[in-house]
C-alpha cells in the first residue's frame, strides 16, 4: 500500500522496519503515471519486486528508483558494463585463446606419410584416424602405425602478454579504472601513486553527483513521510571517509607547509 505522509510531529524512526537494494531484475517496473497532469507523468508509478523467491507489488513511494546515464527519458539507463563488455570478451578469447595454443602446442601437430609401396586400405585409415583422434583428444600417448611414418611438425607458441595489456589499457580507458588499480600494483604499493590519487578524484567526483543526490533524496524521502524529523535538506552536509589516507609523515609535512603559508601571510 501506498505510504500515508505525516506530520512532523508525529515523526518516528520506529516506523521504518527496514531498507533493501534490488536490481533491475528482481524491481522490474510494473506501470508508470500515465497521468499528464502529473509531476511524476511517466516515471515508474508501481513495481514488482522478487523479495526471497516471493513476488509483491510496491507503490512508488516505497522505493527509490536510480537510473544512470539516461538517455531518452529519466527511466532507463545505460548498463554500467556496456561500454567495455565486448573489450571484456575480446580480453577472455585472448586468455582462453592462449591457453588453447600452448595445449595444442605441448600435444603437437603431426604429419602422416604412407611409406612407399605400402596400400592403405579404408580400414586402416579408418583405423589410424580413431588412434590419432585418441591421443590428441585422450589420454593415450602412443600411436601405433604400419606403413606408415608420423612426424611432428614445429609449433610456435605466440606470446599474448602484448595483446592481453592493450584489451587491458582500452577496458580502463572505457571505465576510468588506472591500470594499476585494475590489476594491482607486483609491490603492492599502489597506495599513493598517481594513479591511485587519479582514482581517488574520479571516486569523488562520482561521490559528488552520484551518491550525494541520492542519500539528500533518500532524506527527504524520510522526512516527508515522517520517518525523519523535518529538516532542510539542502542544509545537511555529507561527510565521506577519505579515500587515500595519508600517514604520520605526510601529516607532518602538510602541517608544516601550512605553518608555512601561515606565517608567510602574517609576516606580509
Amino acid at each position: 500500500s501506498p505510504l500515508k505522509r505525516k506530520a512532523a510531529a508525529n515523526a518516528t524512526a520506529a516506523d521504518l522496519v527496514y531498507l533493501a537494494v534490488y536490481d533491475e531484475i528482481d524491481a522490474k517496473i510494473d506501470a508508470l503515471d500515465t497521468n499528464r497532469e502529473s509531476e511524476r507523468y511517466n516515471l515508474p508509478e508501481f513495481y514488482e519486486v522478487n523479495t526471497a523467491g516471493e513476488k509483491m507489488g510496491a507503490p512508488w513511494t516505497r522505493a527509490i528508483y536510480v537510473a544512470e546515464d539516461c538517455e531518452k527519458d529519466d527511466v532507463m539507463g545505460t548498463p554500467r558494463l556496456e561500454a567495455c563488455y565486448n573489450l571484456l570478451e575480446a580480453l577472455m578469447k585472448v586468455v582462453h585463446g592462449g591457453a588453447e595454443t600452448v595445449w595444442h602446442d605441448m600435444v603437437g601437430t603431426f604429419h602422416a606419410d604412407v611409406r612407399e609401396g605400402y596400400e592403405l586400405t579404408t580400414a586402416d585409415e579408418e583405423k589410424l584416424t580413431g588412434a590419432i583422434d585418441d591421443f590428441l583428444n585422450g589420454l593415450r600417448r602412443v600411436i601405433r602405425t604400419e606403413g606408415i611414418d608420423l612426424e611432428k611438425l614445429p609449433g610456435q607458441v605466440i606470446d599474448p602478454s602484448a595483446l592481453f595489456n592493450v584489451a587491458v589499457k582500452l577496458i580502463c580507458a572505457t571505465t576510468q579504472i588506472p591500470y594499476s588499480i585494475l590489476i594491482g600494483s607486483d609491490r603492492g604499493d599502489v597506495g599513493k601513486t598517481e594513479e591511485s590519487r587519479q582514482w581517488a578524484g574520479v571516486i569523488k567526483e562520482r561521490r559528488r553527483q552520484f551518491a550525494d543526490p541520492l542519500v539528500r533524496t533518500m532524506i527527504e524521502r524520510l522526512v516527508d513521510y515522517g520517518i525523519l524529523p523535518a529538516v532542510d535538506v539542502d542544509e545537511i552536509e555529507l561527510i565521506w571517509k577519505p579515500i587515500i589516507e595519508l600517514s604520520d609523515l605526510e601529516r607532518a609535512d602538510l602541517a608544516e607547509a601550512r605553518g608555512r603559508a601561515v606565517s608567510a601571510v602574517s609576516t606580509g
